[in-house]
């Protein structure tokens, strides 16, 4: 006999798996069900500025960051380098907010786009994919 279920839209880890079956919970070799990877799917606002210590706060929304941070850890990735986040003020299962780490960048570099990766308590980190990219725009290559 087979059950298909869909698994909670937020969670990470390995969970137990309960069949309750005639108003009483079934035993089948404590099943479980382990959730995949975290998904950043929103980041607002999606950029910033070089050189800049207090850009505005980034919102990371999505799914399976985890409840707590834990050892959990957020990264804003370009082709040059990772960035850690040092100040994260919140976390929970669909959303992180974050100070995004001051960026030098070149003198020559208008832009520099990231990739905001979460890696969340148990290990996984989130793919990277267009929704989670954040824009650090350098503000000397602006003037005129």
């Amino acid at each position: 006999t087979e059950i298909q279920v869909s698994p909670p839209v937020s969670g990470s880890g390995t969970v137990a798996v309960t069949v309750t079956t005639t108003g009483s919970p079934g035993n089948s070799n404590a099943p479980t069900f382990t959730y995949g990877p975290p998904a950043v799917m929103k980041v607002t606002p999606s950029f910033g500025f070089m050189k800049k210590k207090d850009n505005a706060f980034v919102t990371i929304s999505g799914a399976g960051f985890g409840s707590s941070q834990g050892n959990g850890t957020v990264q804003f990735v370009s082709l040059l380098i990772s960035h850690p986040c040092q100040s994260i003020a919140s976390w929970s299962d669909t959303e992180i907010v974050v100070t995004p780490p001051e960026v030098d960048g070149l003198p020559d570099l208008a832009t520099i786009v990231c990739d905001i990766t979460v890696t969340n308590s148990t290990g996984l980190t989130s793919d990277k994919t267009p929704s989670d990219q954040y824009t650090y725009y350098n503000t000397a290559s602006m003037k005129s």
